[in-house]
């Protein structure tokens, strides 16, 4: 009893504390106060402007939250403002604008954060930078858990990703590198009620936002009642490398017409990439990934690891390629499985790839799983492909599946294994001249190129 006490005097003495820049000792030893600096003025720099704000956080640990001021508008930046400090920090807009527009071409970002421990945005919009609208650099000394926050923000307009999330030591030396350094961090990822849009048309490959992790440690996202739309290359890009999970949770979520960029290489709503040894677990709830210019969701575990999805209400239609694309050991083998569990999945009207929902798995693995009430509808290919190559084993169920009117076959399964099939209506396939115009196709081939 004498220890739960101390423990709450000393929680009061921190609370009461928080405004001031002192440090109040308690029955536990010293507790370190934190503070407050106010925004008063949309100047872009002097006292009382963001700027000033940043530059006190970045120089005092104790300063951990700055608070623009209700109705301030729009601040109007001519260079990017960097954060330094080592605490975390939240930075609560109150609706206020950032326009990066007036920026010096080549400027990285409008806001940078070299952050060890994290950084929370609130209720702020930024828009038209030549660089990023917000770059968040993980330095390579970080350990423990960088945590990013994002609530009620509106990306928008700017020419580079709209968001970076960054832990991949080679990035910005060369963004195509394949490197898996990094630091010994995690990344937590939380975007809620927020807009990324029209972000990424000023070089290739920028995305509406991008988590890169390298190094020890893992990716763990959640979007929440979210739009991702019309960014130059893929709405969400999550590339986890070396040991750690891609993890990610995805509810009440809107990714479309992404990708249009890059006439060669046209990208994703959703791409998530992990490599080496961890696995890429998803869950997405009423979820729509429709109109992107490649796959409207692009799932790819390469290593050891496992590739296990969970949706419930999603629709992914019109895509330029695979509505939902589910692939382990894509690019190389490691071994893993690929587990899924999909309930009410609509994959209507996607032209291209092999199928509106394709579930791949090569090497030593099998595709296990559930899928309930699947409807895939007037796709240029097939309507569902369970493909399963170099040996696995398929053990799946398909129930109340509706597959009809695609160019190709409504079922097509591929590998060795069982698939059951309860209730199925595919009526109207047609005969794209390479594939028998059924309802299903079975073809047993234990490799495929």
């Amino acid at each position: 009893m004498q220890r739960w006490s101390a423990l709450a005097a000393a929680a009061a003495i921190a609370v009461a504390g928080c405004d001031d820049a002192a440090e109040s000792a308690g029955p536990l030893g010293p507790t370190l106060a934190t503070a407050s600096v106010g925004v008063t003025s949309a100047a872009d720099a002097g006292p009382g402007s963001l700027r000033a704000a940043v530059a006190a956080a970045s120089a005092d640990p104790v300063v951990t939250r700055i608070q623009l001021a209700p109705g301030l508008g729009t601040i109007a930046l001519a260079q990017p403002i960097a954060y330094t400090g080592t605490q975390p920090l939240a930075i609560h807009g109150a609706g206020a604008a950032i326009d990066a527009s007036g920026l010096p071409a080549g400027a990285e970002a409008a806001l940078v954060a070299d952050a060890t421990a994290g950084i929370a945005i609130r209720d702020l919009a930024i828009s038209g930078s030549p660089g990023a609208g917000l770059t968040v650099k993980v330095p390579s000394a970080a350990t423990g858990t960088v945590t990013v926050d994002l609530d009620r923000v509106t990306i928008a307009g700017n020419a580079g990703h709209g968001v970076l999330i960054n832990d991949q030591a080679e990035y910005f030396n060369d963004p195509n590198s394949t490197s898996s350094g990094g630091s010994a961090a995690g990344l937590v990822v939380r975007v809620t009620a927020s807009t990324f849009e029209g972000n990424g048309f000023g070089d290739l490959d920028r995305d509406g936002l991008r988590v890169n992790e390298g190094g020890d440690g893992g990716i763990d996202f959640t979007a929440l009642g979210s739009t991702f739309a019309a960014n130059g290359a893929d709405g969400i890009e999550l590339d986890e490398r070396a040991a750690g999970d891609a993890a990610f949770v995805l509810q009440q979520v809107e990714i479309q017409r992404n990708g249009p960029r890059d006439p060669d290489d046209l990208d994703d709503g959703l791409d998530v990439d992990e490599s080496g040894d961890g696995s890429v677990i998803g869950r997405l709830v009423q979820v729509t990934a429709s109109d992107n210019l490649e796959e409207g969701l692009d799932l790819n575990e390469n290593g050891a690891g496992d590739l296990r999805v969970e949706m419930t209400e999603v629709e992914a239609s019109r895509n330029g390629e695979e509505g939902v694309d589910l692939e382990e050991d894509d690019d190389f083998i490691g071994g893993g499985d690929l587990v899924v569990s999909l309930r009410a999945v609509t994959t209507t009207g996607n032209t291209g790839g092999d199928a509106g929902l394709k579930l791949r798995e090569r090497g030593d693995g099998g595709i296990l799983g559930r899928i309930v009430s699947p409807a895939s509808t007037g796709n240029a290919e097939d309507g569902i492909q369970l493909r399963e190559q170099d040996g696995g084993v398929v053990d799946a169920e398909i129930v109340s599946a509706t597959a009809s009117d695609n160019l190709a076959n409504g079922v097509r399964l591929r590998g060795d294994g069982q698939v059951r099939i309860q209730s199925l209506t595919a009526a109207c396939n047609g005969d794209d001249d390479i594939l028998t115009d059924a309802g299903i196709v079975v073809t047993e081939v234990p490799a495929l190129p």
